[in-house]
């Protein structure tokens, strides 16, 4: 503009008629515009209206040496350009242009022009080793080098150490001067103090912005480090980096002529004049350091042929040239085809049309077909631009906060849309002047802001042309950033567990700018406007994303792998774990996927070993069932023989299938559908022969091998398991529950007669020694005698036993046989059913039924719920008794029961317990209606007697009376062929007790007195083996409620027992005495798991009183026993229980 106006001025026309200018936003020019100034990136989007320049018959390119890439570009064309348009003149023009080059290139004259410059003064001030780390010292030594008066300029190479230089200066306190940062992110009313009139000195501390963009005015010296940040494109990272790097001569060159424009100047290099000399002449041009997409983009959209061809001054190296269209072909705008060749998609042809970068290009695309273009037009437009939130140095943190109100947590591109509303809303309710005093009070650049809206502007209007819709703003942000995504696919990256950093692309690692609202919380996984390397990689402008959408977006671009295929029996098909990876990213792992499309041969083999060989499918179909009917028979065949030789192997039924089955059948699915068609024509196509199942003939194995076991008249299902080391091993036999208690588990020790033989040999072997060596060996016995074994027998040892005495004489008992060292698939596994359903298998029926009697007892419990009665007071309560009830298989027995003094009619488990019970239960219920002789007994006692009544556990001499006469009443029904089943037996019982009732009772009392003198002399010494010995010993004897259990007869044997435990606590200790009390700790073990009737049994309480009579013998032999004992007898009285 301002050169345009100065043309204008020398012509003496109006600016915008004969001369006028032409930028992204402004054209100031009309028909009668002869000279027209514009941008290189303008003339550049120019071509795409008017490829050969025909409004034009001169084109000046100026400041030709910044060789960007539009100028680049430009010289390009030109140069195929000039053959076609041989009226067209065009004259390049630069202070530092590579002469030769540029005239070679167009074989064109050149032209040099003096400059109005003044002379400059280049001074070398190297910095030695040792002073290499302190540049500051070397630019503050500079300044006091240079003339107290005029301003200086010191290049440096960014903002931080713009920073830094600038407390340092300040620090030094110089007379009259003021010291100025310049870059690209300062504050507009901070770049404008460069331009007002000042006093004194100024110091102005500029990056390379001041080298050719921007003119500070009255400059007389320059200071410069030689150093700048030069932006480069990783060829490794694929990013934008911002290296510092030595200038180039011609940069040295522009930098000391700022000295040398309004009076002499002089410029102190920080690097020795042999550094200068040895630095490239030209800094390289952007072309070989930048990605190439955009140029490509815009070749490919003018058909101007391949990027390898095309005539630049400085052609790109090869792999620039391929890292610009893999950047294309990642934005989806080249043909996989066609990548080399650079043929546009349809959507790099839209792309090619929008003013906009390449990947901002995309997203506009993508938006318009999510729906979300209004926003994304927004976000595009800001991010074409310099952020307009500015942070003064001065006022970073009120800057700070008054943005802090613009951000989303999730989000910073949803942070633009939020500060455009808010822009937008000042704009409508403010003047002009006022919005920009908004602007510039909140830290707002106004002019970036105005640059903002016109870019959106023409954004807007562009995509309408291309017939794109904008829609409506507000859209749902998950569609906004799926809409960003297609245009950042390589900007992705996936946080580490541990940390902050990311994984991004092509195994780049980066974090989110500490500026993001996303810092301090960033997510799992995130994408970010930009990528750039300065200290260390950055991620600007980020937003969290999902892996799916990455999916969708970069579908074109992901590598899949995959692993473990499997069959899935529930889908019917092969499954697979699929891997997702876009630029070495993992964005899914192990996802459970079908498998069929990958790899179609893979997932046919694996159908047809699984669903069709291996019947790992759930079917209908009818081959597939008489198939797997078929297979299952011959693999019975093979449990009942024991063989795992009968039926074929799994490749015969492969290959049967394989032949069959066509090639592109790879699941349930496809097998559906093309099975649907073939057995209308084909029904038995699939249907195995029986006779190819089988390898060898078996013959007919149901005699060997029973389905059935028959006894008692019932039929027992059998099932066999070829399984060694399984609980299932061998022949299972199905027992229901109702016939639990009646089955006759004797007969099936036999086994079946195919394991016959094989189960002899076992109990052969299964003998002691002396026994075994007459029958060896086993394996030539066995036969012979399974064969000589009467099978009808009920027991198969006691047959074998006498078979093997037959055989050679020798004596072998069934007790000789031990079952336990016998293979367990030769017993018999028992399994209880109820309609169907398990309740519990063993080997052993009899613990079957201990576990089982809850079931069992079942229906028994219903009918004994309404058979039972309580507060029985006389036998009219209960009518008469049946000895026995049955509910099912199941046997009750009905009994008078004594309940702590009341009586009550339960249902008993065994007829024992109910002898027990029923004289217990009649005493009581006889109490009731007979006159108790306690007080008439106790008035007859004298005080001694009674004194002794009173040492035992009874409460008192009454309690001790009133069970001895219930013991008595027990005696005597017994006596009297008791008890009685029904009231008139139970009534004439009664009458004949009463009679001898109180004779009874008193010889009861008089036996207990005679115990307790005899308990009295018996005093345990304690801690001694033999004090707790008899300690033990008359626990078991003298209890509440001993008169009862021991009865009448034999009180009288107490004392004498007490006696031999007197006797205990002096005696030694022998071997018949310790075998003693190992008889007797096994006697309790064996009935503690009997009820308390059940133990007052009379074949237990023999028991019982002979280990007392045994204890008698060994510790007073004088006493006598009441009958014969000794260790061996009473041991097999124990063994017997």
């Amino acid at each position: 503009r301002s050169v345009a106006k100065r043309i204008a001025d020398e012509c003496e026309v109006d600016l915008g008629a004969e001369v006028g200018y032409a930028v992204r936003f402004d054209d100031k020019t009309s028909a009668a515009t002869a000279i027209r100034l514009v941008t290189d990136g303008l003339l550049l989007a120019e071509l795409q209206r008017d490829r050969m320049l025909s409004r034009y018959d001169t084109i000046i390119i100026d400041e030709a040496h910044e060789r960007s890439l539009a100028i680049d570009f430009l010289l390009g064309y030109l140069k195929q350009l000039l053959p076609r348009r041989l009226d067209l003149k065009v004259i390049i023009t630069s202070a530092t242009i590579d002469v030769e080059r540029f005239a070679e290139m167009f074989d064109a004259p050149v032209i040099e022009v003096s400059g109005r410059t003044f002379p400059v003064e280049v001074r070398y001030r190297p910095l030695t080793e040792g002073e290499a780390s302190d540049q500051l010292d070397a630019i503050a030594a500079a300044v006091s080098e240079l003339p107290k008066d005029g301003d200086i300029l010191v290049f440096m190479s960014g903002e931080r150490e713009i920073r830094d230089a600038t407390d340092y200066l300040a620090g030094k306190k110089y007379p009259r001067t003021e010291i100025l940062p310049l870059f690209g992110r300062l504050a507009a009313a901070d770049q404008q103090k460069i331009f007002s009139s000042h006093p004194g000195r100024r110091i102005v501390l500029a990056t390379n912005v001041a080298e050719t963009s921007l003119t500070v005015p009255g400059i007389r010296h320059v200071i410069d480090p030689g150093f700048a940040r030069i932006s480069r494109f990783s060829q490794r990272l694929k990013v934008q980096r911002l290296p510092i790097e030595p200038i180039s001569q011609a940069s040295a060159s522009q930098r000391a002529g700022r000295c040398g424009r309004v009076a002499d100047g002089i410029c102190i290099r920080l690097y020795s004049e042999e550094d200068h000399d040895g630095r490239p002449e030209f800094t390289d041009p952007e072309i070989q350091r930048t990605n190439l997409a955009s140029v490509l983009l815009q070749m490919a959209s003018l058909d101007l042929g391949s990027i390898r061809d095309f005539p630049f001054l400085d052609p790109p190296g090869s792999r620039a040239v391929s890292d610009g269209l893999n950047l294309l072909y990642e934005l989806n705008a080249l043909n996989p085809q066609g990548r080399e060749t650079a043929r546009l998609t349809k959507v790099g042809r839209t792309m090619s049309t929008l003013p906009t970068d390449p990947r901002l290009a995309r997203m506009l695309i993508a938006a318009d077909t999510l729906g979300c273009l209004a926003d994304v037009l927004v976000i595009v437009s800001a991010m074409s631009i310099q952020d307009p939130r500015e942070r003064p140095l001065e006022h970073q943190q009120a800057a700070d906060e008054k943005h802090r109100r613009f951000r989303e947590p999730a989000s910073d591109f949803l942070s633009y849309l939020t500060l455009w509303t808010y822009i937008r809303t000042q704009r409508d309710e403010l003047s002009s002047s006022a919005f920009r005093r908004m602007c510039r009070d909140e830290y707002l650049h106004y002019l970036r802001i105005r640059e903002w809206q016109d870019v959106h502007s023409q954004l807007r209007r562009t995509a309408k042309e291309l017939g794109l819709k904008a829609g409506a703003p507000g859209s749902d942000h998950d569609l906004i950033h799926r809409a960003l995504l297609p245009g950042l696919l390589s900007h992705i990256g996936l946080r580490e567990p541990d940390g902050r950093e990311f994984l991004g692309a092509r195994q780049a690692r980066f974090m989110i700018f500490p500026g993001s609202g996303l810092a301090k919380k960033p997510p799992r996984m995130a994408m970010v406007g930009e990528l750039v390397e300065t200290g260390r990689l950055w991620g600007r402008t980020a937003a969290k994303i999902q892996p799916e959408w990455v999916e969708e977006a970069g579908k074109h671009l992901i590598n899949r792998s995959y692993s473990e295929p499997h069959w899935s029996t529930r889908r019917g098909a092969v499954m697979a774990r699929e891997k997702l990876l876009l630029y070495g990213i993992p964005l899914i792992v192990d996802r459970l996927v079908q498998y069929g499309s990958v790899d179609p041969v893979v997932s046919r083999d694996l159908f047809i070993r699984h669903a069709l060989v291996q019947g790992e499918w759930r079917t209908k179909h009818r081959f597939f069932a008489a198939n797997q009917t078929m297979i299952e028979e011959v693999e019975s065949l093979e449990d009942r023989l024991r063989r795992r030789d009968l039926k074929v192997d799994d490749e015969t039924l492969y290959s049967f299938y394989d032949e069959r089955v066509p090639a592109d059948v790879v699941s349930t699915r496809h097998f559906d559908s093309w099975w649907k068609k073939t057995r209308q024509s084909r029904p038995d196509l699939l249907t195995f022969d029986p006779a190819m199942l089988r390898q060898a003939d078996a013959g007919d194995p149901d005699d060997e091998y029973p389905r059935e076991w028959h006894s008692d008249g019932e039929a027992y299902p059998l099932t066999y398991a070829f399984e060694p080391g399984s609980t299932d091993d061998g022949v299972t036999v199905d027992v229901p529950i109702e016939r639990l208690l009646a089955v006759d588990d004797s007969s099936f020790t036999w086994h079946v007669p195919g394991h016959r033989v094989e189960l002899v040999t076992e109990l052969i072997r299964s003998l002691p020694k002396r026994l075994r060596r007459e029958f060896v060996p086993a394996t030539q016995f066995a036969p012979r005698l399974v064969e000589s074994m009467d099978a009808g027998a009920s027991d198969l040892t006691g047959e074998l036993a006498r078979q093997m005495r037959l055989l050679n004489g020798t004596l072998v008992t069934p007790d000789d046989f031990d079952f336990a060292a016998i293979p367990a698939h030769l017993r018999v596994t028992f399994r209880v059913v109820e309609g169907g359903k398990e309740l519990a298998r063993g080997k052993d029926l009899a613990v079957l039924r201990t576990e089982l009697s809850s079931y069992v007892r079942a229906d028994l419990t219903k009918v004994a719920r309404e058979e039972e009665r309580t507060g029985v007071r006389s036998f009219a309560d209960v009518g008469a008794i049946e000895p026995t009830i049955t509910a099912g298989q199941v046997s009750g027995y009905p009994a008078l029961v004594d309940e702590n003094g009341s009586v009550a009619l339960r249902v008993l488990d065994s007829a024992v317990e109910q002898s027990v019970a029923m004289v217990k239960g009649q005493a009581r219920l006889m109490s009731f209606a007979l006159a108790t002789p306690v007080p008439q007994l106790g008035r007859s006692l004298d005080l001694r007697a009674k004194l002794v009544l009173s040492t035992g556990p009874h409460a008192d001499a009454a309690a001790v009376i009133e069970e001895c006469w219930l013991a008595a009443l027990e005696t005597l029904i017994v006596r009297h062929g008791g008890p009685a089943w029904d009231e008139n037996s139970f009534d004439a019982l009664r009458e004949a007790v009463r009679s001898e009732a109180y004779g009874e009772t008193e010889r009861a009392v008089r036996a207990v007195i005679e115990v307790l003198r005899a308990l009295g002399e018996v005093v345990p010494t304690p801690s001694t083996d033999a004090g707790e010995d008899v300690r033990v010993q008359l626990s078991w004897l003298i209890y509440p409620g001993f008169i009862r259990d021991s009865g009448v007869a034999q009180l009288s044997r107490i004392p004498s027992y007490l006696e031999a435990a007197r006797r205990r606590l002096d005696a030694s200790v022998t071997q018949d005495l310790l075998a003693a009390q190992d008889l007797e700790a096994r006697y309790h073990e064996r009935t503690a798991g009997l009820s308390t009737w059940a133990r007052l049994a009379p074949d237990v309480q023999h028991v019982r009183w002979a280990l007392e009579e045994l204890r008698v013998g060994l510790l007073a032999q004088g006493l006598r026993t009441a009958f014969p004992v000794s260790v061996k007898r009473v041991t097999a009285m124990v063994d017997a229980m």
